[in-house]
């Protein structure tokens, strides 16, 4: 059995939600599963070869076209879910985080800034590393 090399982290809001969970909890359950064994192959294989993998993509753009440290992983379940994530953002050698639950229509994500929010709540995790705790 091999170690996990990366750990995985959720953003955690100002009222101390896991807001992850909660997105991950509104999906239906064969999405969820699916989510999670994608999860469980980034966290064993790391970004850099899950991005030559095809499982993420980044970095991304934000609303004003500018390049982010954000990445979206591509899971095609009953819908194409999106979810936001980065590197870090405290240990980017170690860790990742997840922003933000977003899918795809038509090659649109929904919610349309859901790159804009991941890329606010990376820096409000910078600002204060209490607002992310341990994925579940």
């Amino acid at each position: 059995m091999t170690n996990r090399r990366w750990n995985l982290y959720d953003y955690v809001d100002h009222r101390g939600r896991n807001v992850i969970s909660e997105w991950v909890d509104s999906l239906q359950l064969r999405d969820q599963a699916i989510l999670d064994e994608k999860l469980a192959v980034l966290e064993r294989i790391g970004p850099d070869q899950a991005l030559h993998a095809k499982l993420l993509a980044g970095p991304l753009k934000n609303s004003r076209r500018k390049i982010t440290p954000i990445y979206k992983i591509h899971v095609k379940g009953t819908v194409q879910l999106r979810p936001m994530l980065c590197r870090g953002p405290i240990h980017n050698d170690v860790e990742l985080t997840l922003l933000a639950g977003a899918i795809e229509k038509g090659g649109k994500l929904d919610p349309v800034k859901a790159v804009d929010l991941a890329e606010d709540r990376r820096k409000e995790i910078l600002q204060n590393a209490n607002r992310r705790e341990n994925h579940e």
